[in-house]
């Protein structure tokens, strides 16, 4: 008994000397005597079983029971921090320490024990804890990032030292680690000019805090000289002061050399920050102090949230798309405006699953190899890849990296990628270009050749050694080649070549060469020029050449033949014109201009020459010209000229037709002209005779007309058939007669220019009619149909306009079979009034088209047939004057069927 009151005494001494929770334990802990729990726990003045289920948490409860069996076993002190239901019920943390009380056998009689309130220290743990956590995983992403970009990747301290550099870099560099981190720029293997280059842009950088951005060449360890584009980018702390810059810089040399010399710079990765690197190792031990561990939980969440800020900037603002992707559902957790333009996606996709956010990637393989990633921890890098999102093609190379969690499971994918489409596409433009072109060399039978600028190394194609005379097996040097060109021809394509490959330009030379084997001689066109390597390397001198030996002798030989024509046209006396179709450009020859009154060396307009036709032919004459032109008919007529400098009238006959250039894009109205004075003056004066001896014959033949008439009608009153049928055959013979006296005497008229048009209204369709009844009565044999019309209103010369339809008509009669039908018919197409006269005669062969309206010309089918060939050509004049159009469209065998309109009045006097 003393001894339970002295125990008893020690644990109220124990209870007054602590504010912690204190008790008192049976020898084997299955009984607390008394519990003090100053609030923390439920207190208890009397013994209590089953203690531990009240105040122990469930999940501890082992741990606890572990700890109390081995205290027992070794009689030794009790510690241990554990988790203990409070007495409201909630969870808390204590540090419970307990001693033996041991008997004079040794025997444990009891125990003491205290326990410490430690759950807030606990929480600052644990929020330490899942702080380091999440910075050792964005360190892992970081490295990550940078280990896996092509990129070089790199930091500077503000003493120009690098303080970071990616695997890339230290390739590129040809160095370790070791020897290149804290090392300047000199010490890195920059050249002076490159390292003062990049401190003055880092001293820019820190007092502008912009970032800068260039170009620059700079020799790759294994690669040789390379072209890089690079970015600085400031890196600020909380404060916005500039402590470190960091820089990307990519390799765009292959791009280069693709485009040329084309710079299409893309921006790169803009920030990476150095501090990432460095965690707090102070907060990795712990401070059993509350006071010390929110002190130093705070720095170390500070220096989180500035890792954290800097790293999702870093992510932000890449132009390499990058995204952070949970668990085997692919949440999306994060994705930084690159990638966000692939998908075609807006920020919203943040938090849902990839398959749900990105439904167009099911099918295309990329969920596939992101699950097999997940599944096997081994990570998966993507060459030009294939993909569409929203419709929009794209080219992309990726990295899907794992990146696992403590229990060394994959829990998150990181995905990069670089949009390379543009280079892709490129490349395949260039690739198609090539196939193309070696397509088109070897169907343009061209030879190839690529010269070395500097060592001049000359590579040739097996065409182009044919073209020299070589077999393909020679082997063929500048110097073969030029042997082979003819000796006055040698020194002027060696200067040419040696021009073309030190100074640049275009090479373009014509030159014969004879065979070497073959001894053929063949004129060779050949076209090059000099190509510079965008590295500043050598320059290559590239070409073709072909053969045109054919095409040369016949540009000779037309050269020869306009040399002959000129010398033609000149002893000919022949003017010769040109004029543009497009713009009517007037080129006239000096003989031309002599001929419209002109001296040699006045300039003469295509309006000026026409001004100097005489005033009766100039409307038709500027007409047909015209005709012509637009529609590419032969022009071939005769006219007056004025001299403008003389007034002398001259007679011309112009020939000149459409001549086509450059396939069609250049076309000319070319022609000559010569003088037709004299003929012209012979022709009228025989006009004026056949005029004269016309008109004279028309006297007596009109008195013999009036004494067959009155024969005719004293036969009737006798009823003397005989006399009746001879009188009426002379009357036609007289008629007949008369009508070609009448035409001659048109002709006449026409060719001396005394014709008139007495013009008045009528209507064409009457006209029709009385025209026909007249062919009736002379051709009573005649089979003549006629299909009325509307009212035709015209403003002509009505007799000449009648018998232009009596030609017609006798034409169709006269070469039809007896009998046979004779189709009349009338009608108005658009403006014209138009007449049809179809018979079903033998018809006219094509050659006879275009030349039966001319002045006496016959039919060969047709000489049985009386005639002089005037009819037609008088009715094609009358039809011209009154601004109307003849023409006519047969089939030898088939008949013919001739047609003539004439303009149609608005409202007439009829």
């Amino acid at each position: 008994m003393n001894e339970q009151a002295a125990n008893d005494e020690r644990f109220r001494a124990l209870v007054s000397a602590t504010s912690d929770v204190v008790y008192r334990l049976s020898a084997d802990w299955e009984v607390m005597y008394e519990l003090d729990g100053r609030g923390f726990l439920k207190s208890s003045s009397q013994p209590i079983r089953g203690w531990r289920n009240i105040n122990v948490y469930p999940l501890d409860m082992e741990m606890v029971n572990n700890a109390i069996y081995k205290a027992i076993a070794s009689k030794s002190m009790f510690e241990l921090e554990h988790r203990v239901v409070r007495a409201d019920g909630s969870t808390g943390w204590t540090m419970s320490r307990a001693i033996p009380i041991l008997g004079t056998d040794g025997e444990i009689l009891e125990w003491f024990g205290a326990a410490s309130d430690i759950s807030l220290r606990k929480e600052a743990e644990e929020r330490l804890q899942a702080a380091m956590n999440e910075e050792v995983r964005q360190k892992q992403v970081y490295e990550t990032v940078t280990s896996n970009t092509p990129d070089l990747v790199y930091v500077f301290e503000l003493d120009y030292t690098f303080s970071y550099v990616n695997k890339a870099l230290l390739e590129m560099w040809g160095k370790s680690w070791e020897d290149a981190v804290g090392k300047g720029l000199l010490e890195n293997g920059y050249e002076p000019w490159h390292a003062k280059m990049h401190e003055q842009e880092i001293d820019h950088i820190v007092a502008t805090g912009e970032r800068v951005r260039g170009e620059v060449a700079f020799p790759h360890a294994v690669l040789g000289k390379r072209i890089y584009d690079y970015i600085l980018t400031p890196v600020f702390d909380s404060a916005g002061k500039v402590v470190a810059v960091s820089g990307v810089t990519r390799d765009v040399t292959e791009r280069k050399l693709i485009e040329l010399e084309k710079q299409q710079l893309s921006d790169d990765l803009a920030t990476i920050n150095e501090e990432m690197a460095a965690t707090n190792e102070e907060l990795l031990a712990g401070n059993e102090d509350l006071i010390n561990a929110r002190d130093m939980l705070g720095g170390a969440l500070e220096k989180l949230s500035r890792s954290e800020t800097k790293l999702r900037y870093l992510i932000a603002n890449a132009p390499v798309a990058i995204a952070l992707v949970q668990g085997r559902g692919m949440i999306i957790e994060t994705a930084n405006a690159k990638i966000l333009e692939i998908w075609g996606k807006s920020d919203s996709v943040v938090g849902k699953p990839l398959v749900e956010a990105i439904p167009e990637l099911i099918g295309q393989g990329f969920l596939e190899l992101l699950d097999q990633v997940f599944t096997t921890g081994v990570a998966y890098i993507g060459k030009e890849e294939y993909a569409v999102l929203e419709g929009r093609e794209w080219f992309l190379s990726f990295v899907y990296q794992p990146i696992t969690g403590e229990d060394g499971i994959v829990d998150h994918i990181l995905i990069t990628a670089t949009d390379v489409t543009e280079l892709v596409q490129s490349r395949h433009k260039v690739e198609a270009a090539e196939t193309a072109m070696r397509l088109a060399i070897e169907a343009a039978n061209f030879g190839t050749w690529w010269i070395h600028s500097e060592t001049r190394e000359f590579v040739t194609s097996d065409r182009l050694k044919e073209l020299f005379g070589f077999y393909p097996f020679d082997q063929v040097s500048i110097a073969d080649a030029i042997g082979q060109i003819t000796p006055e021809y040698q020194n002027y394509v060696s200067e040419k070549l040696e021009a073309a490959i030190t100074v640049g330009g275009n090479y373009d030379v014509t030159y014969p060469v004879v065979g070497f084997h073959d001894g053929v001689l063949r004129w060779l066109r050949a076209v090059g020029n000099l190509k510079e390597d965008p590295s500043g390397g050598f320059s290559a001198f590239t070409g073709v050449v072909m053969e045109i030996t054919e095409s040369y002798l016949a540009v000779k030989n037309i050269e020869r033949a306009e040399e002959s024509l000129r010398l033609a046209i000149d002893a000919a006396e022949l003017g010769s014109f040109q004029i543009s179709v497009t713009d009517r450009t007037f080129i006239a020859s000096p003989k031309f201009k002599e001929f419209f009154g002109y001296l040699p060396d006045d300039e003469v307009p295509y309006e000026v020459a026409i001004e100097q036709i005489h005033e009766d032919y100039r409307e038709i004459i500027a007409s047909k010209i015209e005709d012509s032109i637009v529609n590419g008919i032969r022009f071939d007529t005769e006219y007056p000229v004025v001299g403008f400098h003389d007034g002398k009238i001259r007679w011309v006959r112009a020939i000149g037709t459409v001549q086509h250039q450059n396939n069609g894009v250049d076309s000319y109205f070319t022609g000559v002209l010569h003088e037709i004075t004299e003929r012209k003056m012979d022709e009228m004066r025989k006009n004026d005779f056949i005029g004269m001896v016309s008109h004279e014959l028309k006297t007596p033949l009109t008195s013999l007309n009036g004494y067959l008439q009155l024969m005719e009608r004293n036969a009737k009153k006798v009823e003397d058939k005989f006399l009746m049928g001879t009188t009426g055959s002379a009357l036609k013979q007289v008629k007949k007669m008369s009508g070609m006296i009448n035409g001659f005497l048109n002709i006449s008229r026409l060719e001396s220019g005394k014709i008139v048009l007495e013009k008045s209204h009528f209507n064409l369709n009457e006209l029709i009619l009385e025209t026909l009844e007249d062919t009736s009565q002379l051709e009573s044999s005649a089979n003549i149909s006629f299909i009325p019309c509307e009212q035709l209103p015209v403003f002509a010369d009505q007799d000449k306009i009648s018998s232009v339809l009596s030609n017609f008509l006798s034409n169709a009669v006269k070469y039809s079979p007896s009998g046979s039908e004779v189709k009349v018919s009338c009608g108005i197409f658009g403006d014209m009034a138009q007449v049809t006269v179809s018979d079903q005669g033998q018809g006219l062969r094509e050659k006879d088209l275009e030349k039966v309206f001319e002045r006496f010309y016959r039919v060969e089918d047709n000489i049985n047939i009386s005639g002089f060939g005037i009819g037609l050509y008088l009715s094609a004049e009358i039809i011209h004057r009154h601004g109307g159009k003849i023409w006519v469209e047969s089939e030898f065998g088939k008949g013919s069927t001739f047609y003539f309109n004439i303009p149609l009045v608005v409202s007439s006097a009829l």
